[in-house]
Parts: structure tokens; C-alpha cells; sequence
């Protein structure tokens, strides 16, 4: 038996008082009311900034999702459906070789469905009552757990509720995820197993994001930078919840666990795990910035590619995340691809050999492809030059229509992953080495001459690859 503290905490401990806020000398994350395309463009996509934007979700259904609603459309649906077997979270300062400092739980007698986690939510007070035991996933260790430090935790919705994704927006400043482009599906159902064999997933396959926050004041994530080079904007439904960042080339200063010191390395290298925290630890460097934003119900955060952050729930919050790659950050996302892929473990067939290594290898085995024969990318923000000035949110149906190849309605899966895996079968696929030669030598330079002026579009000569 493993015994937890983790009773979430009274807020003041997540909090920064005026004292602590001199000494940590924050950068106020810039915000921007309602800004045009072109502005945002310029002034955060360009620059790599942070940025909270107020007055852009006013007419997001979304915004609706009170308690009566998210029982009436999902009350009874469970947590950890089979095919996804994670249920909550709970933060421990004394996990951060984990990801995100976070204790993953499997599902539990006492919290089976989202009905079951609301009741928890509302009745819980933290340091009173009974703790119970859940199982840690992966293990048959169980571990006690007061309910009110129980997070639901970056759970996609089309595994959680679909029927929610009706009811979603997004930000008219990010109508492209090349990440959804590429029409190998296996390598691009990363997130979770389940699909419409279970009754799960959405029509445009299991993509797992967007995904949904919601826990109690207090409960927090530990600092981490996200996977696969990607930025990503959250939603803040209700609630308000504390952000803090640091740029990628201040994270070296926060013990980080898995990238090399500061030196000339890979470029598709970077910080994501640290044994540190922007909220307990206080030994910050002169010459390094931390960056804070509270983000309010009914504001959203734009946090750019290989930042690190940590987020703490002043207030109980419902919040909703997607990640997404674009025309910002491809480069760093084929980047990134490479060094997992090749650079990561020096011994790439030993580690070729694992799941993880052959579904990043088929993703980009499906780029190489895809730009060959003129598939990708699928559409770029090029595509909406003219209208930089519309500032109108984008329907997830819509926004996963542009940017799948289900949305085009000629599109044959099964044709499509039949002469798919016929090619990997041949030259230069078959060959790892070359795979990665021909990415460097030719698809990521003629990505970049491309986006050398801005987002000129995908103009060159299509890489040939036999």
C-alpha cells in the first residue's frame, strides 16, 4: 500500500503573493482583445509569444457547459472506457520524473462515471473526510487519494463524449493541424485505442484532441513542454486557472530530465521534463524570465511550440486544450520527428523495434508520401491570406473536414493504407537511413525556402522520392 498526500491543498499554497511575486519578477503574458488574423500573426505567431486573448469565445456553445448540461449529454458515461483505460490524475511534488508530475489512476468503484467525479467535486473538502484507494495505471499498486485532488486530466472528448464536439469552436487564429494531414490513420491516432468499434471516438477517427480539464481549486500539472514540437491554445469554459512559462532556452535553468546541458545539440532536441516547479521552487537566475498569465471563463491561451508551463486551478475550472501543428512550427515538428526517431537512443534499431519508434516512423514515412504526390500539406495558413481580418471561430466539424483527408469526400482509406504500406515496403522506405537523408536533405529545405517569406505557401517542386 502506497500512501498519497495529495489532498490538493488550500488555494493560498498554489497562489503568489504580492512578496512572492517581487521575488520571482513575472513577465505578464501579453493580452490582446479580439484581434484580427493578421495581427495575431504578427505580433504572437511570428514572434513565438505567449499570448491570452479575451472577447473571441462570446458565442461559443461551449460556454453553456454548466453541471445540468454535462450530466444531461454525459452523466453516465464512464471515465475509462476499455479501450482507454486512464480514468484521473492526481499531482505529486515528489513525481516529476513523471510526465507532467502526475500520478495516473485507473478507474474505481467509488468514481466510475463523470456523474460519479461531479458528486466528488462538489461534496469534497480538502483535508476533511475519507481518502480511498485507486490503482495507479500500468501497475497493481493502489494508492489512497482524497477526492478532492482527483483531475480529470487532458481526456480527449471523443473518448470522454463525443456529443460535446458539436458544441466546440476554434479560434479563428488556428484553422490549420498539419498533425490531422497525413493520411496514414494508425500513425496519426497516437492519443488513444479507441474508434467506432467501441462506440467511441468521432467520425474523423480517434485524433484525441481536443481534450478536457476539470478539477477543483488547487489541483494543478506539474512543468512540463509538450510532445511532437506542438503548440496549442486552452479554453477556459469556468473558473480561472494560473499559468506559468518559461521560453525553451530558459528551461535548462529548472533541472531538466531529458535533454542534454546547454550546448549545440539536435534541433529536433528540447526540454519537456524537468525535477523542478515555477510554483514551489523559488531559486530562479537573474538572466531568466518567468512568464504568468490568469486566464479567466471565457478566455483562451496561446502557449507556442517547446515552451515549458505549469498550471494550477484557482477556482474549480472546465477547460478544454487542443494541440496542433502549422505552418509556424512544422520545421520543429520534423525536427522533432527525426531526433525521437534516429538521435534519441543511439541504438535507432534496437529502438525501432518498439511501438512508440514504428508509429512516429510511419507519420513521417506518411509526410514523405503524402508531399510527394501533392497530399501534403492539405492546406496551409496561406490559405486564408485573404481573409487575415476575419476573427470568426471555426466549427470543429468544419475545422476537421479542412484538415483530414475524410473530408475530402474521394478520399478511400482502405485504397489509401493498401498502396501505403505497399510503398513502405519498398526503396527508400524500407530504409530508415535513407527515410531520414531524403527528410533532411530535401523535404525540410524546400519546407523552409517556402517559409522563408511569410507564408508564401508550398510553391516549390515536389520533392521526388524514387
Amino acid at each position: 500500500m502506497f500512501a498519497l498526500a495529495l489532498a490538493a491543498g488550500s488555494i493560498d499554497e498554489c497562489k503568489a503573493d504580492e512578496s512572492d511575486a517581487a521575488a520571482w519578477n513575472p513577465q505578464n503574458v501579453p493580452r490582446f482583445d479580439n484581434p484580427t488574423r493578421a495581427t495575431f500573426r504578427e505580433k504572437v505567431l511570428r514572434t513565438s509569444t505567449p499570448a491570452v486573448i479575451s472577447g473571441h469565445l462570446s458565442r461559443w456553445p461551449a460556454l453553456a457547459w454548466d453541471d445540468e448540461k454535462l450530466l444531461s449529454e454525459c452523466g453516465e458515461r464512464l471515465l475509462a472506457p476499455d479501450c482507454d483505460e486512464e480514468a484521473l490524475s492526481v499531482h505529486d511534488s515528489d513525481a516529476r520524473g513523471r510526465w507532467v508530475s502526475m500520478i495516473k489512476l485507473a478507474q474505481s468503484d467509488r468514481v466510475r462515471t463523470l456523474s460519479d467525479l461531479l458528486a466528488l467535486i462538489r461534496t469534497s473538502v480538502p483535508g476533511e473526510g475519507e481518502e480511498f484507494e485507486m490503482r495507479e495505471l500500468g501497475s497493481e499498486r493502489h494508492r489512497s487519494v482524497h477526492p478532492s485532488a482527483l483531475y480529470l486530466h487532458d481526456k480527449p472528448i471523443d473518448v470522454l463524449c463525443p456529443r460535446l464536439l458539436d458544441a466546440l469552436r476554434v479560434p479563428a487564429y488556428f484553422p490549420v493541424d498539419m498533425l490531422r494531414q497525413p493520411g496514414a490513420q494508425w500513425a496519426r491516432s497516437y492519443r488513444h485505442g479507441c474508434n467506432a468499434s467501441h462506440g467511441l471516438g468521432s467520425k474523423f477517427n480517434n485524433v484525441g484532441h481536443p481534450s478536457l480539464f476539470l478539477g477543483r481549486e488547487g489541483t494543478r500539472s506539474g512543468l512540463h513542454a509538450d510532445g511532437h514540437s506542438a503548440s496549442f491554445w486552452m479554453a477556459v469554459l469556468r473558473g480561472k486557472k494560473r499559468f506559468r512559462l518559461v521560453s525553451p532556452s530558459d528551461a535548462y535553468s529548472f533541472k531538466p530530465l531529458d535533454c542534454k546541458a546547454r550546448r549545440k545539440k539536435h534541433p529536433g532536441e528540447y526540454c519537456s521534463k524537468f525535477n523542478a516547479s515555477l510554483f514551489d521552487d523559488v531559486a530562479v537566475p537573474d538572466a531568466v524570465t518567468i512568464w504568468e498569465a490568469n486566464v479567466s471563463a471565457g478566455e483562451f491561451i496561446f502557449i507556442p511550440e517547446r515552451w515549458a508551463h505549469e498550471v494550477v486551478n484557482l477556482e474549480e475550472s472546465l477547460a478544454v486544450s487542443y494541440n496542433f501543428v502549422d505552418d509556424n512550427n512544422l520545421v520543429g515538428h520534423l525536427q522533432w520527428l527525426l531526433f525521437h526517431l534516429f538521435h534519441r537512443d543511439p541504438d535507432w534499431q534496437a529502438a525501432s523495434k518498439s511501438k512508440e519508434w514504428r508509429k512516429f516512423y510511419t507519420l513521417l514515412c506518411s509526410y514523405l508520401l503524402d508531399h510527394s504526390s501533392g497530399r501534403f500539406p492539405m492546406l496551409t495558413l496561406y490559405d486564408f491570406a485573404n481573409s487575415e481580418k476575419s476573427v470568426a471561430p471555426i466549427t470543429w466539424s468544419q475545422f476537421m473536414a479542412r484538415n483530414t483527408p475524410e473530408g475530402d469526400p474521394k478520399y478511400d482509406a482502405k485504397r489509401y493504407e493498401k498502396e501505403f504500406y505497399e510503398e513502405m515496403r519498398r526503396p527508400p522506405f524500407a530504409s530508415p537511413k535513407d527515410v531520414e537523408r531524403i527528410v533532411k536533405e530535401g523535404m525540410l529545405p524546400e519546407i523552409l525556402l517556402a517559409a522563408r517569406e511569410d507564408l508564401k505557401g508550398y510553391e516549390g517542386k515536389r520533392l521526388r522520392v524514387a
